[in-house]
């Protein structure tokens, strides 16, 4: 198979399939567009990621087995999610969300998406290469050749004797591994460094993005604005190493990163629409499915999701002042609370 099928299966895979499953979480969501169903799009992969890895784990399956299974619900999930959007219903919708990106006042947002494509560009022509690339690619790599999950140490080459408590629970080199499957066996050392970059950066401003919609409602020029600044805060954030923009730029392709840059931000915006909004912008499946996924990235993901979702059932409790919306959103933390009770337990 030639690189050029694996990089259209790619950009099928990382691109098409979760904008179209995206779709089936926006509800009866009034104002969607493609940016927010591609986010919510990944929502739905990494918590299914996470729902199929860990039984895989424990089960031992094989990983072509996983990624028979997350290829296929993901493709079954994008295809129902197009049959929504394709509803004559939704004619008017698609109408307006096309004129909303095509509008004049909206040059601060061009603008800034020429700086983040440039931005992007840097980084995938430019990767950084890292130290963990040992475990993160190689862990992936080593599945793949191996057709096991996490049964096998990158380090040495022999089966794990004890599995590594610090990333069981997270085991988001494991997707990597699985999108190498489904983008007809391409290395990962090319998805992480290349492929991962080009998607997941522009993806953390789509979210700021949707964050800035929030912000500044009925306002465009004040989102472009926004997400502007924002892109060029990117750019001059190599003053430090810890802080989540450099973070971003160097390191996208390790889950923490990407929890950091993008996934923790996500959760603010969720949490800001369902549980302090006097109307809920989504169901409560889409928070529980995104702290969910929050898990799958990092490890801190189990315990700083919780974190941000518990301050704003706080804040909700005395602006929305509804003891049905807090049980509902405190439901929601049981799959990350679980997670917590288990990640203690094997340390």
């Amino acid at each position: 198979m030639t690189i050029l099928l694996k990089i259209l299966l790619a950009f099928i895979w990382m691109l098409v399939i979760p904008s179209g499953a995206g779709v089936c979480l926006t509800g009866r969501k009034k104002d969607v567009n493609p940016a927010e169903s591609l986010v919510l799009g990944y929502v739905f992969f990494f918590c299914l990621g996470e729902v199929l890895i860990l039984p895989a784990i424990w089960f031992s399956l094989p990983l072509h087995v996983v990624t028979m299974l997350f290829g296929g619900i993901s493709f079954c999930a994008a295809v129902l999610g197009y049959g929504l959007w394709a509803r004559p219903s939704r004619k008017k919708l698609r109408q307006e969300s096309g004129e909303r990106v095509l509008s004049a006042d909206n040059v601060y947002l061009v603008i800034a998406v020429f700086c983040i494509l440039l931005q992007t560009a840097v980084v995938v022509l430019l990767a950084h290469m890292d130290a963990d690339d040992a475990f993160y690619v190689g862990t992936a790599t080593t599945s793949v050749y191996t057709d096991s999950v996490f049964a096998v140490n990158p380090y040495t080459g022999f089966p794990y004797q004890e599995l590594p408590s610090r990333y069981v629970l997270s085991p988001f080199p494991i997707l990597l591994a699985v999108f190498s499957g489904l983008f007809g066996n391409l290395h990962p050392g090319i998805i992480a460094h290349m492929i991962y970059p080009a998607v997941f950066i522009p993806l953390s401003y789509v979210v700021f993005f949707l964050l800035g919609r929030r912000l500044f409602s009925g306002n465009r020029k004040s989102q472009g604005i926004f997400l502007l600044i924002l892109s060029v805060i990117g750019w001059f954030s190599a003053y430090s190493i810890y802080n989540s923009d450099n973070f971003r730029a160097i390191r996208i392709w390790q889950g923490k990163a990407l929890l950091a840059g993008c996934f923790l931000p996500l959760l603010f915006y969720l949490c800001l629409t369902i549980l302090a909004d006097e109307e809920r912008q989504y169901s409560y499946g889409v928070l529980a499915m995104a702290l969910t996924g929050a898990c799958l990235l990092s490890s801190m993901g189990i315990l700083l999701a919780p974190l941000v979702t518990g301050l704003f059932l706080l804040i909700g409790i005395f602006r929305v002042r509804s003891v049905r919306r807090t049980l509902a959103g405190a439901a929601c933390l049981l799959p990350v609370l679980a997670l917590g009770a288990a990640y203690i337990l094997i340390r």
